[in-house]
């Protein structure tokens, strides 16, 4: 990073420290998202605005409904401003979290195990 935009965030006060802090205020799934969202990028520097308008997330919503976003979205691939910005604004942090499988596979005479014959997938492979 140039020098003079360095010197332009640490006028601002901007650090991974003071992201991580406040995260640490807000609650451990918020601290987890952040550390996520860090790591995201080569230069740390370019995730400061994410983190910057994910804690500014606590003052239109509020802290709890933050943390519930977060403990949210860490249960996916992947984390960013916006898919939390979107569970809070679809109020899907009120959501109960299913802790199941919703729909098992049933047990059944005609359904084939995890195993595929070698001979099957060769042919497979030759035809494409």
């Amino acid at each position: 990073m140039p020098p003079a935009h360095r010197h332009y965030l640490e006028q601002r006060g901007w650090t991974a420290e003071y992201f991580l802090d406040k995260a640490r205020q807000v609650g451990p799934c918020c601290l987890a998202a952040i550390e996520q969202i860090l790591s995201t990028k080569l230069f740390i520097e370019q995730t400061y605005n994410s983190c910057l308008g994910l804690l500014r997330l606590v003052n239109k919503y509020s802290a709890a409904r933050l943390e519930a976003a977060c403990c949210r979205a860490l249960r996916g691939h992947r984390i960013n401003y916006t898919i939390i910005h979107n569970i809070l604004k679809n109020n899907l942090d009120k959501l109960e979290q299913p802790t199941e499988v919703l729909s098992p596979i049933p047990e059944h005479g005609n359904i084939r195990g995890g195993g595929i014959p070698v001979k099957y997938l060769l042919t497979i492979i030759i035809h494409f």
